[in-house]
């Protein structure tokens, strides 16, 4: 803040925003951990080819490179499936009509507060469901 002017910024909104960013951030990847030891402690089999193609490509003694996991299309696809299967984000955000819509015979008008079911998607349960 530049001294003798009023830009608005306020530190404590600042600090606020910041926690939120990184608080939200680390629990998502701290959910998708969880859930990736649990699944593969039901599979193992597939936990030790995850471990030898990361073994294979990255070795025990360094970290990773971002452009590595294009190496690894078994722990990359491991990966996938699980977000698909156990997503940490079932419903997506709250959207609304922009018009009277219609959709599979349902009449949904303007304004109307919609959600996507993701999870329902992923999982192969088909598009015909319509919950109001």
């Amino acid at each position: 803040k530049r001294e003798g002017q009023n830009t608005g910024f306020h530190r404590e909104v600042l600090l606020d925003l910041a926690r939120g960013f990184f608080g939200a951030g680390s629990e998502t990847i701290r959910i998708s951990v969880d859930w990736m030891t649990l699944v593969m402690a039901g599979f193992p089999e597939d936990q030790k080819k995850i471990h030898m193609e990361i073994d294979a490509v990255i070795g025990r003694d360094r970290f990773p490179s971002y452009e590595e996991h294009l190496q690894m299309p078994y722990t990359e696809a491991a990966v996938c499936e699980l977000m698909r299967w156990k997503s940490i984000i079932p419903l997506n955000l709250m959207r609304s009509t922009l018009k009277d819509t219609e959709l599979k015979g349902y009449f949904i008008p303007k304004d109307m507060h919609v959600l996507l079911d993701l999870a329902r998607g992923f999982l192969g349960a088909g598009s015909e469901t319509i919950r109001i």
